[in-house]
């Protein structure tokens, strides 16, 4: 599983905390302009909404690196529209906060934000995972180490200690049996350079490494898992199969 991009570095928990702070602020701004709400239960109202905006929106980065199918992610994303909306509500009326028809009032203040935060950050995840298939393969010289600075340490990994690299825009993860290191560095780059008879790219955001494949299993109509010997688990296409399949020579 890829990290998640808004709390891998510093910069992606701040960017996160001021969103969240920027979304609630002009939520309330508007609840107070367009409701009798007073202002500390329009704060609470904003921080509430927000609150669980931000908990489905962070989840929802785990959520599309499982499911690519989109009618499965649209009814996702409207049960956790109308869950946000619907706890929301609950809580609201249960403390006596607002009434019934105050809530359904500035129910449409609630829900265009919601939805508009909500698509602008789905279509960025979907854009870390896309890889730039369109990139020029060029075959290079194999490497046998990669070296990876975090901070003050600079890590080397040897090929052979990689268990798999996952794609997430433009870097990738290097996952290996002592842990997860993030690297500037396309996948294309990593498929030309690593042994082919040892790495195969089994889904456009997916390498393992043959070496460490515990088993591989089928889920679905074209739908595989690949299941390394450390537990991780990995989406297989069905491109993906056929070549893996090829390189063990079943």
């Amino acid at each position: 599983m890829l990290k998640h991009p808004l709390t891998h570095s510093i910069v992606g928990k701040a960017a996160g905390v001021l969103i969240v702070l920027t979304v609630a602020a002009v939520l309330g701004g508007l609840l107070l302009l367009y409701t009798p709400l007073c202002i500390r239960v329009a704060a609470a109202d904003s921080l509430l909404y927000t609150g669980l905006l931000a908990v489905g929106g962070y989840c929802g980065w785990y959520f599309v690196q499982q499911v690519t199918v989109w009618k499965a992610r649209i009814g996702a994303f409207a049960v956790g529209q109308l869950a946000c909306v619907g706890i929301t509500g609950i809580v609201l009326l249960l403390t006596d906060w607002e009434d019934a028809d105050t809530f359904l009032h500035a129910l449409p203040l609630r829900v265009v934000p919601g939805v508009l935060c909500w698509v602008v950050l789905f279509q960025w995840y979907g854009s870390l995972l896309i890889v730039d298939e369109t990139e020029e393969f060029i075959p290079n010289e194999s490497i046998d180490r990669i070296s990876v600075k975090e901070g003050a340490r600079i890590h080397i990994i040897q090929t052979g200690e990689l268990i798999a690299i996952q794609a997430g825009g433009d870097y990738v993860t290097l996952i290996t049996a002592t842990g997860q290191y993030v690297k500037e560095q396309t996948m294309k780059y990593f498929e030309s350079r690593l042994p082919a008879s040892v790495f195969v790219r089994i889904h456009r955001s997916s390498i393992v490494n043959v070496n460490h494949i515990l088993r591989v299993e089928q889920f679905g109509k074209d739908a595989y898992q690949v299941r390394m010997k450390n537990g991780f688990t990995l989406r297989a296409s069905a491109a993906g199969y056929r070549l893996l399949r090829e390189r063990l020579g079943l």
